[in-house]
C-alpha cells in the first residue's frame, strides 16, 4: 500500500467517500498514514438520522477547522422511530434544550428564544438550522425530511453551490416566500418536493420561479395529487392553453412562465388511494387519476405510477436514504428516474 504515491491515494479516497459516511470514518481509523489523507474528506458525504445524531453531528462541526469540514452531500433526518407528535419523548426535548444557542438560527425572523425553547419542533428546526450554517458554503446536494410541519419552503439561508436539493415533509403554506427571507440558489438545477398541498392559487410556484432561475428538474410528490387545483398550477406553469376553463375564477390568461431552463417535471402522485366501497368513489377516483395522467401530453411532463401500498415511516426513511445514496453515486440521476 505504501507504494503507491500520496496523489493516488487521494484520488481513490475521493472517489470511495460517497457514502454515508462509513469509509470516510473506517479509513480515519485504519492508520496515522490514512487518517492524514483521508482528512479532508471525512465530511465529504454523511448520513445524519434522528434527533440524537443531528446534535451530535453539529457539535462535532462547529469544533472542527474550516479547512477540514468540507461538506458535499448531506443527508438530514429528524425522524425516530418512538417519537409521538403530541407527546415527543422527553429526553429529546432536553437534549435539544441543552444544545439551544441563542443566535444560532439565521433566519431574519424567527421565534422569541422563549417560544422557541418551549416548543419541541422549533428546537429541531433550531438545530437543522446550526447545521446549515456550518455547510452553506460548501454542500451540493442535500436531503431534508422534516417528521414534523415544516416552516420553510425552501432552506432560509445561502446555499451558493447548491446543485440538487430535496426537501421532504409536511408543508401546507400557500404564501409566497418573500425574497428577503428566502434566497435565490443560483446554482440549483433538481428540486424534489414532497408532502406539500399544491392547491389553485397558490404562490409555490411564483416563489420556486423566482428562487431557482436556473432549474433543470423539478419533482413533486404532492399531498393532493388528484385535486382539481393541483393540476390547474401545474397547467400554469406549462402555459397549458385554457386553463380558466377548469377554473373559472382564473383570468383568461392566467400562467407562470417556468424558466426556460426546466427540462422535466416529474409528477410522482404517491399512494394509491383507497377508493371506497361505491361506485361513484371509484369512478370519481379513475377521472382523477385520468386527468392527472394526461398533463403528461406535454414531453416535459412525465407523471410516474402510484406506490402499490403504504410503507411505515421505518422503511420510508430507509428507502429514501438508499435513494439519495444512489443519485449522488450516479450523478443525481438516482432520484429522478422516469418511471
Amino acid at each position: 500500500m505504501d507504494q503507491l504515491p500520496a496523489e493516488i491515494w487521494t484520488q481513490i479516497i475521493s472517489h470511495a467517500c460517497n457514502d454515508n459516511g462509513f469509509t470516510a470514518r473506517s479509513l480515519s481509523q485504519t492508520s496515522h498514514y490514512f487518517h492524514t489523507l483521508s482528512k479532508p474528506f471525512r465530511f465529504r458525504s454523511v448520513v445524519v438520522r434522528g434527533i440524537p445524531q443531528l446534535i451530535n453531528f453539529c457539535r462535532i462541526l462547529e469544533a472542527t477547522a474550516d479547512r477540514d469540514r468540507i461538506v458535499k452531500n448531506l443527508f438530514l433526518s429528524t425522524y425516530q422511530h418512538d417519537y409521538e407528535y403530541l407527546n415527543p419523548n422527553p429526553r429529546y426535548k432536553l437534549a435539544l434544550l441543552e444544545f439551544y444557542k441563542p443566535g444560532g438560527d439565521p433566519r431574519r425572523f424567527q421565534p422569541t428564544p422563549e417560544e422557541i425553547v418551549d416548543e419541541y419542533e422549533e428546537l429541531v428546526i433550531h438545530c437543522l438550522m446550526r447545521i446549515l450554517v456550518v455547510v452553506s458554503s460548501t454542500v451540493r446536494n442535500l436531503y431534508i425530511w422534516c417528521t414534523h410541519d415544516r416552516v420553510f419552503l425552501l432552506p432560509p439561508i445561502p446555499l451558493p453551490e447548491l446543485v440538487s436539493l430535496t426537501m421532504a415533509g409536511p408543508y401546507t403554506s400557500i404564501q409566497k416566500a418573500s425574497s428577503e427571507l428566502t434566497p435565490t440558489f443560483p446554482e440549483l438545477r433538481r428540486l424534489q418536493l414532497s408532502d406539500l398541498y399544491i392547491g389553485a392559487s397558490s404562490m409555490l410556484f411564483t416563489t420556486l420561479k423566482e428562487c431557482t432561475p436556473n432549474l433543470t428538474h423539478l419533482r413533486l410528490e404532492p399531498a393532493n395529487p388528484y385535486s382539481d387545483g393541483f393540476r390547474t398550477e401545474i397547467k400554469k406553469i406549462l402555459n397549458f392553453p385554457h386553463v380558466q376553463n377548469e377554473r373559472s375564477d382564473l383570468a383568461p390568461n392566467s400562467t407562470i412562465a417556468f424558466p426556460g431552463s426546466l427540462e422535466k417535471l416529474i409528477i410522482h402522485p404517491g399512494y394509491l388511494e383507497e377508493s371506497g366501497g361505491c361506485m361513484t368513489s371509484r369512478l370519481n377516483q379513475f377521472a382523477s387519476i385520468t386527468a392527472l395522467k394526461r398533463l403528461a401530453d406535454d414531453p416535459r411532463v412525465i407523471v410516474c405510477m402510484e406506490y402499490p401500498h403504504s410503507r411505515d415511516e421505518d422503511a420510508e426513511e430507509q428507502e429514501n436514504v438508499d435513494k439519495w445514496l444512489l443519485s449522488i453515486s450516479t450523478a443525481n440521476q438516482g432520484i429522478w428516474e422516469e418511471q
